[in-house]
């Protein structure tokens, strides 16, 4: 498949292939000591095509939207006003928050595996794709539950809203106008229907007073017959108007509930670019809730998925990989992310160029936690480009590339020689000493292995 960024399948490495010679241990320290300067590491031979870090600077959380995908963090902001949204995005699989997206934050597990964690400064780049907004915060609940809050919306009650007296006239005509919209819903006029979902869509986008309301007057579930719609317009309104309203983490398990999952599913593989990219931010959203991840891996959304993951527009791209990394938090849904291609298409958004680095790592690193995973990964050259992130990626990438090749490393020798011809001892040493706390961790411990692996190898000769 055509990857959008432009860049040709085989180019697996940011640079040019390393010398395939082996440092000794011995040696480690002192090639450590030759890459750290007072700002960090000293790349020598550092090729212009790979900047130090072109990922986004930190991966955003579960929010997956315009941002770059932090596995840490991913921020959903308001869901049409992307543009504003896409310069949080924190990747990771440690203690450091990873953007998927945005902001969402997510932390590893003794496995190595990146989970999502609940972080109060998540934005919410994803969800809202209205403009005008300043992105949503976070307001966690739980390691699997999220909700996407505004700073001034906290505390809200999450389906009951209690409203100053002052503010009561205006809900009560607020509710007034969506009860007639939800009517409107149920007409049969294609344009009374478009026109409803777009007023829906803008007012689900304003406060969650606005999105308890729309869910209390019925609205879902006709907006969920609406995802059939023929009509593009009011499908892409119908879409966006979801993912606005699953803000509210009710407002998701209610959306599950009416059966939203299947059409969705089809909005992803037969709708406009939009309407795709909504599509796929709100099966994000929903997979927030952990029976959703279940929900959603069963039903058939992980390879449409993928394929907008390969084949859709930046956005699409950054939405897709922000689903499929919540997805993967999920063990069972795995194998079914490998077994749809996934590592090809998140090895290629390992260039910089595509300005997805850490999301796909963050991916990957779950991945790696499975053979199925391993073993796509050094099929389709991601064993170079891991190593090329340990040494030039973000805070964050080189975190959760370094628990990724610990997996590789620690169950299958061919892939540990791999890591070494491809030069990963000096920057793993320099990450040791100047990494992330969680960063520095798994670069001991693989190096600790191979300096163990070397011994048994030299007692056993």
């Amino acid at each position: 498949m055509r990857v959008e960024s432009g860049l040709p399948r085989d180019s697996n490495s940011f640079l040019p292939p390393r010398s395939s010679q082996l440092l000794s241990p011995e040696s480690w320290s002192r090639a450590g000591k030759n890459l750290v300067t007072s700002n960090g590491l000293h790349h020598k031979g550092t090729s212009p095509l790979h900047p130090r870090s072109t990922s986004e600077s930190s991966l955003p959380t579960i929010a997956g939207n315009r941002g770059g995908l932090d596995v840490a963090r991913i921020s959903l902001n308001s869901v049409e006003d992307r543009s504003k949204l896409e310069q949080r995005y924190s990747n990771s699989i440690g203690e450091p928050l990873v953007s998927l997206s945005n902001n969402i934050a997510y932390n590893s597990d003794a496995s190595g595996e990146v989970k999502s964690d609940a972080q109060p400064t998540v934005s919410l780049a994803i969800l809202q794709r209205e403009p005008q907004f300043p992105p949503r915060l976070m307001d966690t609940r739980s390691r699997s539950q999220t909700i996407w809050r505004r700073p001034s919306e906290r505390f809200i009650p999450r389906i009951v809203s209690s409203p100053g007296v002052e503010n009561r006239a205006g809900l009560s005509g607020i509710e007034a106008q969506v009860k007639k919209l939800v009517e409107n819903l149920k007409c049969t006029s294609v344009d009374t229907q478009r026109e409803a979902t777009a007023q829906l869509r803008l007012l689900a986008k304003h406060n969650m007073d606005n999105r308890i309301i729309i869910a209390n007057c019925g609205a879902i579930v006709f907006l969920v017959d609406l995802l059939y719609s023929p009509d593009t317009k009011t499908q892409e309104n119908t879409v966006t108007a979801l993912l606005n309203l699953s803000i509210n983490d009710n407002n998701k398990t209610a959306i599950a509930d009416a059966d939203a999952i299947e059409p969705l599913i089809r909005v992803l593989e037969t709708g406009s670019p939009e309407a795709k990219e909504n599509s796929a931010a709100t099966l994000f959203s929903l997979s927030v809730i952990e029976d959703n991840k279940v929900k959603i891996g069963r039903s058939g959304a992980i390879k449409p998925l993928v394929d907008l993951l390969g084949n859709g527009t930046p956005r699409g791209k950054k939405d897709a990989a922000t689903a499929l990394f919540n997805l993967s938090i999920f063990h069972e849904n795995k194998a079914r992310i490998v077994q749809a291609g996934a590592v090809r298409h998140l090895v290629d958004l390992m260039d910089p160029a595509a300005g997805m680095v850490d999301k796909a790592v963050a991916v990957l690193a779950n991945l790696a936690t499975i053979p199925e995973g391993r073993n796509a990964i050094g099929q389709e050259g991601g064993i170079p480009v891991l190593v090329e992130v340990v040494e030039l990626g973000s805070a964050r990438g080189k975190e959760n590339t370094a628990a990724a090749l610990l997996q590789l490393c620690t169950t299958s020798g061919r892939f540990c020689n791999m890591v070494l011809q491809e030069g990963a001892v000096p920057p793993l040493v320099a990450l040791s000493q100047t990494g992330t706390p969680r960063a520095k961790e798994k670069a001991q411990a693989l190096l600790s292995y191979f300096r163990n692996q070397r011994h048994g190898s030299a007692g056993r000769g």
